[in-house]
């Protein structure tokens, strides 16, 4: 009889201990994802296209045209969380934090072209989308010194222009 109780013991704090550790990976879970979200998520945004054209403004500044331009603007973050997806140009151009006294930055990266030539590290204001061109323009301006985090790879590829006509494909990437 004594064995009997010892047994029922045993399994009762086995399913007790089963029950509980769902608790317990669900309550340390919910912890993370919620010291997570009190972080700042910072996203990197990438739209291609097939073709633009760059043409000197005034300033220092430039006109950035990029021609059949995907109608989708995809994001993601690394850190603190890794998120991922896409969303419509029209609605992005509409929602983004577009700041003339503190422009968004953002690397030019054509995919062919002399290797001199080929990424340019801007600031960028002023998107007009058209979808029914399907193309972009905004306005850029070089950076002397980009001092920001999430371009630096494109830093280092960074050339001093860019030509005035490109095709063959192009990237932006807009911190």
């Amino acid at each position: 009889m004594k064995r009997i109780y010892q047994v029922m013991l045993g399994c009762l704090l086995v399913a007790l201990l089963l029950t509980a550790y769902p608790v317990q990976a669900t309550s340390s879970l919910t912890k993370s994802v919620g010291s997570v979200s009190k972080e700042k998520i910072v996203f990197l945004y990438a739209l291609e296209g097939q073709s633009g054209t760059l043409k000197a403004g005034s300033d220092g500044t430039f006109t950035l045209t990029i021609n059949d331009v995907s109608p989708y603007i995809v994001y993601f973050s690394d850190r603190p969380a890794m998120i991922a997806g896409s969303t419509p140009l029209e609605k992005f151009i509409k929602d983004f934090r577009w700041d003339e006294k503190k422009p968004a930055s953002a690397a030019v990266v054509l995919r062919t072209g002399d290797e001199k030539t080929d990424t340019l590290i801007v600031q960028i204001s002023k998107p007009e989308y058209s979808a029914a061109k399907k193309s972009l323009s905004c306005t850029v301006k070089p950076f002397k010194n980009y001092d920001g985090t999430q371009l630096k790879f494109y830093v280092e590829r960074g050339d001093p222009s860019l030509p005035q006509a490109f095709d063959g494909g192009v990237e932006l990437y807009i911190e």
